[in-house]
Formats: structure tokens, sequence, C-alpha cells
């Protein structure tokens, strides 16, 4: 059994302009090295929002657990709250914003494990 707590001493402030903790990442911890996906816990404050942006070689799936706000995917956008979950294919733009008053919190599992080499940055 491996165990892994939430440290939020260790946020940072990720390229996308969201908080995140790298929680569970194969390429950072010889235990789980042979895991085929990895697991960032990730907010977005009150009326901010994320840069768009997309990875190239791997697929993103994010589990909102608190908050209200708009997932934009390409042309679409949707309203996403607790209990939603949206899957995001390889290559495709997208970006976060957050429409309460409160954090946008969520669980982002990206397979292949996320890799700075896949990610692009674009405009809004």
């Amino acid at each position: 059994m491996i165990i892994r707590k939430l440290q939020p001493e260790r946020f940072f402030r990720a390229s996308d302009n969201s908080e995140l903790f790298e929680w569970i990442h194969p390429y950072k911890d010889e235990e789980i090295s042979n895991l085929k996906y990895s697991v960032a816990y990730a907010r977005i404050r009150s009326g901010q929002n994320t840069h768009p942006h997309r990875l190239s070689k791997a697929t993103e799936t994010y589990i909102f657990v608190s908050g209200n706000g708009i997932i934009h995917l390409e042309n679409e956008s949707a309203e996403v709250t607790a209990g939603t979950a949206v899957v995001i294919p390889a290559g495709k733009w997208q970006w976060l914003e957050n429409t309460g008053t409160t954090p946008l919190v969520f669980l982002c599992i990206v397979s292949p494990p996320w890799d700075a080499e896949f990610e692009e940055l674009g405009t809004i």
C-alpha cells in the first residue's frame, strides 16, 4: 500500500495559472514509477481563470470537488460544479474559469503522466 497525503504547503502556481499540488506522479516517485497516469489536486480562486492550453500526447480527466465554473474546450463551453467529470482528449485546447465565490477545486488525472514537453500554452 502506498499512501500520499495532500500537502497544502506544496501548492505552486502552474504554467496554466492554476494552483496545483502534484499528488501522484510516477516520474517523480520511484515507488510508483510503473503507473500510467499522474494525479494533481488543483484550484482556481474566485474570479480567476486558467490560461488556454493543450496536452499534445495526453488525455486529461477533471473531477470537480467544489465550486462553480465554466470549462471551455475548443469551441464548446459547459458549466461545471462539484460532482462533474470532464474528459479532455489529447491535443484539444481548453481552459477553465471560476464563476463562483469560492475556489473551484478539482482533481486532474493525466494519462500518460503529465510532462512539460507535452504542454502548449495559448491565449484567450
